[in-house]
C-alpha cells in the first residue's frame, strides 16, 4: 500500500520506537523520485538525536562504514569492519539517504555491497542492536532489501509536469544528455566537452561553463585539487530521467575513446589528461551500455590500461548474478580475491597479461604486452598455471599438458622435471617481482609461496599453487624496488562475485553417466559390468538393469568419505530385508545392497529403482537419489571436485556451491535434505581426496 509522507512517518517512528527485532534490522523506504524518500530520512533524523543521518549520494560501502563506527565512538576500527562491528558498544540507528545513488561512478553495484553486506555485518555480528532505515528507490533493482518490512511512499503529483519541465531544458540544451551519459558523477569540463563531440554536438568548453552556471538550479560547478573544473547534476534522479528520456550511443563512445587514446601514443591512458584518465576509469561503464564489454575483455590496447576498480565495477554491472567462468572475466574476478585489486596498475596489468598466456589467448596476451611495453615490472613468456575458476584437473605438469606458448626455451618434460624438485631449491636472495599471491589461507597448497630458480637463459622458472611458469624479467632483478605492500581489504565483499559454474557437459549428456566417464576419476575398471542372468529377477526396474548390465555399478571405496560401494563382480546383488516392520510409504521394495552411507546401509529399491537408506545411517530422509544413474552422476561429480586441484580456496568455495546446485538441479529428491547438505557442506568440504 503507498502511503503518504505523514503514514510513512508514522510508520518508520513506530517501528524505531518498538523494542529491536533481532530477526528485522532494516526498514526500507521506497518510493519514486520526488516522492520524499530523502525528505522522511531527514525529518527522523531531526527527532532521533542519536540516529546517525548519511547522505550516501557518491560514497562507497567502506566510507559508509567508517563514518558509522566513528559516528558510534568507535575511534579505532581496527583492520576490518569485522574488528570494528565487534568494539560497538551501544545500540544505534542509521539513517542511509540515496543509497541508490552511492560510489563515484553512475552505474555501479555498490547499493548491494551496502544493503547486503555492510547491513549484513553490523546487524548480525555486532553485541549492539543496530537498525537501518534505508532510502530504496522504486525502480533500482540492485538496491535490495527484503520487501516485507519496507514503507512505499505515494508517487509526487508534480512528476508529469516534471517531466514535461525537463524535456523542454533538453530540447534548447542538447549538451546535456552527453554530461547525463558521463559515468562519473562529476566530470572536468574537458570530459563533457568531448562526450559532446562524440556525440557531435558542437559547444567550447567556455559555452559548457556558462551554460552550467546559468541552469545553477540543475547542475553544480567545482574545482577540485588540480584546479580542474567541474560539472555535475544536483540530483541525480535528474540525471536517470534525462537517460530515459533521451538516450546516447554509448557504442561511439567506447570507440571512439579506444581510437583516440590509441592514436596519441604518449603513454597510458591515466597520465594523458581528464579525457585518457576518464576513459581509463570508466571505458568499461560505457562498454556494457553498449553492448561491447566482451570486444573490451578482447582487446589488450584496453586491457593494459583500464584502471582494476574500473573494470571490476564493469564486470559487476554486466554481471550482476556472478562473472562467469571461461575468460578473463572471471581470471579478473580471483585476482581480486587475492588482493591484486589494489596492487600497482602496472603490476596489475602483468597478472591479466599471465592469466591470458595461461588460459592460451597468446594473442590477447602478446597485445597487452605490446600496449603496456618496459612499464611491466615483469612478463610471463611460457605458463602451465591453471585457469582461474576450473573444474577438475588441469594445468599442472603431472597431466602432460604442453603450456603455452608450445615453443618454448625448454621442453614441457624439461620444465616438469625441474619444477618436481622446486621444493629443494635455494632461496634466491634476489628474485624477479613476482608477488607471493598464494601465501595465506586463500591457497590450498600446503607451501604457498613461489618457488623460484634461474635458468641460464636468464628467465625465471616459478612453481607454486596454480602450476609453474616462466618469467622474463624487464630490469636485473637486483636493481628491482621491493614490492609495496597491499594493503587489506577493510570489507570483506569484493565488488564481482563468481557465477554459478557450468557443470560439466557429460554429467548432463543423454543417456549419462556413461562408463568412460565414471572411470574417468573413479579408476580403469571400476564399473562392474553384470550379465543379465546375473540380475536378481526381482529387479523388475527397467532403467536400473539397463545400468548395471551397460555401464556397471562403480566399486568405490576410498573415494568419497561418505560413501563406499560394494564390489558387484564379487558379491552380486544381495537381497536385503527393510529393518522395521513396516516399509516407508517413498519405498517399495525389493531392497540389495549397494554399500554404505555413513556408516549406515544403503540400498537399491528394485520396483522403484531409487537409492535409499535404511535409517543405520542417522538421518531421517529415506531416498538419497531417484535412480542409479543420476546417484553416480552425484557421486562422480563429488569425486571430480575433491580431484580438482585448485589454486585457490576461493575457487573450491565457488565449486563446493556451484556442485551443490548442479546436485539439485540433477536431481530435485536431494534439495533442502539434510543427508546431502552435511555431505556437502561438512564431509566433501573437509576431505581431501586420495
Amino acid at each position: 500500500m503507498e502511503l503518504t509522507l505523514e503514514q510513512a512517518l508514522e510508520g518508520a517512528e513506530a517501528w524505531l520506537a518498538a523494542p529491536p527485532n533481532p530477526g528485522q534490522r532494516t526498514l526500507a523506504i521506497r518510493g519514486t523520485a520526488g516522492s520524499g524518500k530523502t525528505e522522511l530520512l531527514r525529518t527522523l533524523a531531526e527527532q532521533i538525536p542519536d540516529a546517525v543521518y548519511l547522505d550516501c549520494r557518491g560514497l562507497r560501502a567502506e566510507d559508509i562504514a567508517h563514518r558509522l563506527l566513528q559516528a558510534w565512538g568507535v575511534e579505532d576500527a581496527g583492520r576490518t569492519l569485522a574488528d570494528g562491528v565487534r568494539r560497538l558498544t551501544r545500540d544505534g540507528v542509521a539513517l542511509l539517504a540515496n543509497v541508490q545513488w552511492a560510489d563515484e561512478c553512475v552505474t555501479s553495484t555498490e547499493a548491494t555491497r551496502i544493503t547486503g553486506d555492510l547491513v549484513a555485518q553490523f546487524t548480525r555480528t555486532s553485541r549492539a542492536a543496530i537498525r537501518f532505515v534505508i532510502e530504496r528507490s522504486a525502480d533500482r533493482p540492485w538496491v535490495f532489501l527484503p520487501t516485507r518490512n519496507e514503507l512505499v511512499l505515494q508517487p509526487s503529483r508534480d512528476a508529469q509536469a516534471a517531466d514535461t519541465s525537463l524535456a523542454g531544458t533538453l530540447t534548447q540544451h542538447p549538451v546535456l544528455p552527453a554530461l547525463a551519459a558521463a559515468e562519473l558523477r562529476d566530470v572536468p569540463l574537458t570530459v563533457w566537452e568531448e562526450l559532446c563531440r562524440i556525440l557531435e554536438i558542437r559547444l567550447p568548453q567556455q559555452g559548457l561553463r556558462g551554460l552550467a552556471e546559468r541552469l545553477s538550479t540543475l547542475l553544480q560547478v567545482s574545482v577540485d585539487a588540480d584546479g580542474q573544473v567541474r560539472v555535475g547534476f544536483r540530483a541525480e534522479a535528474v540525471r536517470h530521467r534525462i537517460r530515459e528520456l533521451s538516450r546516447v550511443d554509448h557504442a561511439a563512445v567506447v570507440t571512439a575513446l579506444v581510437e583516440s587514446l590509441s592514436e596519441r601514443r604518449t603513454g597510458p591512458w591515466r597520465t594523458t589528461g581528464p579525457v585518457g584518465e576518464y576513459a581509463a576509469r570508466v571505458l568499461g561503464l560505457h562498454a556494457v551500455h553498449a553492448g561491447m564489454l566482451d570486444d573490451v575483455l578482447s582487446d589488450g590496447r584496453v586491457l593494459a590500461n583500464l584502471d582494476a576498480t574500473g573494470l571490476l565495477r564493469s564486470l559487476a554491472v554486466r554481471w550482476p548474478g556472478g562473472v562467469p567462468q571461461g575468460g578473463l572475466a572471471i581470471d579478473a574476478h580471483y585476482l581480486e580475491r587475492l588482493g591484486l585489486a589494489s596492487a600497482p596498475h602496472d603490476e596489475w596489468v602483468t597478472w591479466l597479461h599471465h592469466c591470458a598466456l595461461s588460459r592460451g589467448e597468446e594473442r590477447l596476451a602478446e597485445a597487452i604486452a605490446r600496449e603496456a611495453g618496459a612499464r611491466l615490472p615483469w612478463r610471463t613468456i611460457w605458463s602451465n598455471c591453471r585457469p582461474y575458476g576450473m573444474f577438475g584437473r588441469f594445468g599442472k605438469a603431472d597431466n602432460g599438458a604442453s603450456g603455452h606458448p608450445s615453443s618454448a626455451e625448454l621442453t614441457a618434460e624439461d620444465i616438469a622435471a625441474q619444477a618436481a624438485e622446486s621444493r629443494s631449491w635455494p632461496v634466491p636472495e634476489t628474485g624477479p617481482p613476482v608477488r607471493d599471491i598464494f601465501d595465506g589461507w586463500e591457497s590450498r597448497d600446503d607451501i604457498g609461496y613461489f618457488r623460484s630458480k634461474r635458468l641460464e637463459s636468464g628467465h625465471w622458472l616459478f612453481a607454486g599453487a596454480s602450476g609453474h611458469f616462466i618469467v622474463n624479467v624487464q630490469t636485473v632483478p637486483e636493481l628491482q624496488p621491493d614490492l609495496p605492500a597491499m594493503p587489506s581489504p577493510f570489507m570483506d565483499a569484493s565488488i564481482t562475485q563468481a557465477g554459478v559454474w557450468e557443470c560439466p557437459a557429460p554429467a548432463l549428456a543423454e543417456g549419462a553417466p556413461s562408463r568412460a566417464w565414471l572411470e574417468a576419476t573413479f579408476g580403469r575398471g571400476t564399473c562392474r559390468q553384470l550379465r543379465e542372468d546375473e540380475l536378481p529377477a526381482d529387479l523388475v526396474h527397467t532403467e536400473s538393469r539397463q545400468f548395471l548390465m551397460e555401464t556397471g555399478l562403480p566399486a568405490l571405496s576410498d573415494h568419497l568419505p561418505f560413501t563406499a560401494t560394494i564390489d558387484a563382480a564379487e558379491t552380486g546383488l544381495v537381497p536385503v530385508p527393510w529393518p522395521e516392520d513396516e516399509t516407508p510409504p517413498e519405498v517399495s521394495g525389493p531392497f540389495y545392497l549397494l554399500g554404505t552411507w555413513t556408516g549406515g546401509s544403503m540400498l537399491l529399491d528394485g520396483e522403484t529403482g531409487a537409492v535409499v537408506q535404511d535409517g543405520s545411517t542417522g538421518y531421517d530422509e529415506v531416498i538419497l537419489a531417484s535412480s542409479l544413474r543420476k546417484f553416480f552422476i552425484l557421486l562422480r561429480l563429488c569425486h571430480e571436485f575433491l580431484l580438482s586441484d585448485f589454486a585457490t580456496n576461493y575457487e573450491r568455495g565457488d565449486a563446493l556451491e556451484s556442485l551443490r546446485q548442479w546436485v539439485e538441479e540433477i536431481d530435485p529428491v536431494t534439495e533442502d535434505t539434510l543427508i546431502w547438505d552435511h555431505a556437502l557442506s561438512t564431509d566433501l568440504n573437509q576431505w581431501v581426496a586420495m
